[in-house]
């Protein structure tokens, strides 16, 4: 059996970029020989990916290249198992290689089709710098998604890499900034659809003849019901989430149908990606940040109506006028703070009732104790 050097793993390691101790036993299977080594260090991409199958990958990175005249676009979505990997400068280079052949390449309908091309200037596939990627990671990657577009077309990716959009348009643009200010409303405000005629027909006639019977019921004349019908339909479509009809994000006096008119554009199509569930737990948190800050206004609003800061039953810095309407101002919790707001909306109103740190006034001198 030849002898493994130092050296020899060394190179080995140099060359594939893998663990040392993986390099040894590669080179000891091969007796030495490094081209071997390297074919049987290659092979351990299938069991990696076997045993990491099941693993969710819910982290990832999307790329986007724009030819420079805006003519054409590609986007390419490549998911991981965890945040260091989707930013590390591995999966950057593998992903900057992938969305640079769809562009310039012959296209490809499926990440198959494209890593099974050979990137300009490469001597490996995509699929073997994939699996090579894969070997040195130890994660599961997946190559999601990918698109290529004709133009004008904009686009843009938040800074954290997970959303990724590319807006088509039709036209001549008087304006390069318009495509990429679109591709950013798109990823702000979430549009479903970019035309009207995208939506349920079903769901748009019911919300037309909802509205229509409205306009009748309520006396209208009907020469001019029609016209409040499609006004109101106008706001459903942008409720709704059709792009067209949304109120431009950078400057919401105009809709994006009338800001790209006015760049000499038209609205054709557009792709907005997400890399896994990242964003799923907003709109959740949204709700509980605005119950809580409800309260505290209407905490806030009810006292500086009353009057001057002053004393209230030897609690200090409330505010109080006839009828007494206190609260004091040093607050140990937004608990106590929404039990307040409870109190007041109450129209509690009267003479004094302590609560912890706080005075609130009762007319009845009701106790709400029961309600914290």
């Amino acid at each position: 059996m030849a002898e493994i050097t130092a050296a020899a793993v060394k190179a080995l390691r140099e060359r594939t970029d893998l663990p040392m101790m993986e390099c040894k036993k590669a080179l000891t299977e091969a007796n030495g020989d490094a081209d071997k080594a390297v074919e049987i260090l290659k092979q351990q991409f299938k069991k990696i990916q076997d045993k990491r199958a099941a693993n969710a990958t819910e982290e990832g990175r999307i790329f986007i290249s724009i030819k420079p005249d805006g003519s054409e676009a590609a986007m390419v979505e490549i998911q991981c198992e965890s945040a260091p990997v989707a930013t590390g400068e591995s999966l950057l280079t593998f992903g900057t290689a992938m969305v640079e052949q769809l562009l310039n390449g012959p296209g490809a309908a499926s990440p198959e089709e494209l890593m099974a091309q050979t990137a300009s200037g490469a001597s490996e596939t995509l699929q073997s710098q994939y699996e090579d990627l894969v070997n040195k990671i130890r994660e599961k990657i997946v190559v999601n998604r990918v698109a290529r577009v004709a133009g004008p077309v904009g686009g843009y990716v938040h800074h954290d890499f997970k959303t990724g959009v590319l807006f088509q348009a039709k036209g001549t643009a008087k304006n390069d900034e318009i495509l990429r200010d679109v591709a950013m409303h798109i990823a702000a405000l979430r549009p479903q659809a970019c035309h009207a005629s995208e939506l349920d027909s079903s769901v748009v006639s019911a919300e037309r003849d909802r509205l229509t019977a409205e306009a009748k019921a309520s006396g209208k004349p009907d020469n001019i019901i029609d016209k409040i019908v499609d006004g109101q339909m106008s706001r459903f479509y942008a409720e709704t989430g059709v792009l067209v009809n949304q109120p431009f994000a950078k400057d919401d006096k105009k809709t994006v149908e009338k800001a790209l008119s006015e760049a000499g554009l038209e609205a054709v199509a557009f792709h907005r990606w997400q890399v896994g569930g990242a964003w799923s737990c907003w709109p959740l948190l949204r709700r509980v940040f605005w119950w809580i800050g409800s309260g505290i206004v209407s905490v806030l609003q009810a006292a500086l109506k009353s009057g001057w800061p002053s004393r209230c039953a030897g609690q200090p810095f409330v505010f109080q006028s006839p009828p007494c309407v206190a609260v004091a101002l040093n607050q140990r919790s937004i608990e106590d703070s929404l039990w307040i707001s409870r109190c007041l909306r109450r129209g509690v109103t009267g003479s004094v009732l302590k609560r912890g740190p706080f005075c609130v006034a009762s007319r009845a001198c009701r106790d709400f104790s029961g309600d914290r």
